[in-house]
C-alpha cells in the first residue's frame, strides 16, 4: 500500500500502445503516427533541425509504407500518399520501383511496404513510368538547397536582429564600466591625499619636531608611514588584479 510516483506515465504507455499497434501490423491511429514522417520540405527550421537528431524508427517507417500501399487504389494515388510524407518514387536498376527520402535513400516498394514484387509489377506495370533514381536524387538535393538557403536567411536575419540588440547592451556595458573605473580612481586618489595629510601631520614641527628626532619618534613615525604607504599600494595592486 505504497504510492509510488509514475514520472512520465502517459508517455511510457504511448509508446507502448505504439508498439502493439507496430508488432501486430495495425493501421497506426494520428494519435501515435510517427510525426517526423510528415513531408521534410514542410519542415520548418526547427522541424529540420529536430528530425535530423531523432533519425527515424523502422517500424514505423515500414508501418508508414504499408499504410500507404492499404490506402491507395493505383500507383498515382500512392504516389501521391508517399509524395506527401516526402519520399518520391523512382525506377531502381534491379529493384523495380524504389522510393527515395530527402537524404537520398532509397528504399525498395515492395520489401518496406510488404507486399510482393509482381504486386508492385501488377500496379506499376511491366516498365513504370517513373524517372531514374540519379534524376529523383537531383531533384531532391536542388528543392532542398534552395529550403536550406531560406533557412540561412531566416538565420541570418534573426542574427541581425540579436547582434543590435547585443551591440546595444555592450555598448551600454562599456559606458558603465567606464564611469566606474572613473569613479574608483577618483575614490582612490581622493582617499591617497587624505591618507597622505594624515601621515604628514603625524610629524611635529618646531621643537617638539626636533625633541622627537633626538628621542628616536620621528624615526619610528616614518617607518609607520612607510608600512602604511606599502600596505596602501599592495591593496590596491590587488583591488586592480581582481577587476
Amino acid at each position: 500500500m505504497k504510492a509510488i510516483n509514475l514520472s512520465h506515465f502517459k508517455r511510457k504507455l504511448q509508446d507502448v500502445s505504439k508498439g502493439l499497434f507496430l508488432d501486430h501490423g495495425w493501421v497506426l491511429p494520428n494519435g501515435l503516427k510517427d510525426k517526423g514522417l510528415k513531408n521534410p520540405f514542410n519542415f520548418t527550421r526547427a522541424e529540420w533541425q529536430q528530425a535530423k537528431r531523432i533519425g527515424q524508427d523502422a517500424k514505423a517507417l515500414k508501418a508508414m509504407f504499408a499504410e500507404t500501399w492499404a490506402t491507395s487504389d493505383n500507383a498515382s494515388s500512392l504516389q501521391a500518399a508517399l509524395a506527401e510524407r516526402g519520399y518520391l518514387l523512382a525506377k531502381g536498376d534491379r529493384r523495380g520501383v524504389v522510393a527515395v527520402d530527402y537524404r537520398g535513400e532509397v528504399y525498395a516498394l515492395s520489401r518496406w511496404s510488404g507486399v510482393k514484387a509482381r504486386d508492385v509489377k501488377s500496379r506499376f506495370g511491366k516498365e513504370p513510368d517513373l524517372p531514374a533514381v540519379a534524376d529523383v536524387k537531383a531533384n531532391i538535393a536542388s528543392r532542398i538547397t534552395q529550403q536550406l538557403k531560406g533557412y540561412i536567411v531566416e538565420v541570418e536575419g534573426t542574427f541581425t536582429k540579436k547582434s543590435a540588440t547585443l551591440n546595444l547592451k555592450r555598448s551600454q556595458l562599456k559606458t558603465r564600466q567606464i564611469a566606474e573605473r572613473q569613479r574608483l580612481r577618483e575614490a582612490h586618489t581622493s582617499r591617497w591625499e587624505r591618507e597622505t595629510l594624515e601621515r604628514s601631520a603625524r610629524f611635529r614641527r618646531g621643537f617638539a619636531g626636533l625633541w622627537d628626532r633626538f628621542t628616536g619618534r620621528h624615526g619610528e613615525t616614518r617607518r609607520q608611514n612607510e608600512r602604511e604607504v606599502l600596505q596602501r599600494v599592495h591593496f590596491m595592486l590587488d583591488h586592480i588584479r581582481r577587476r
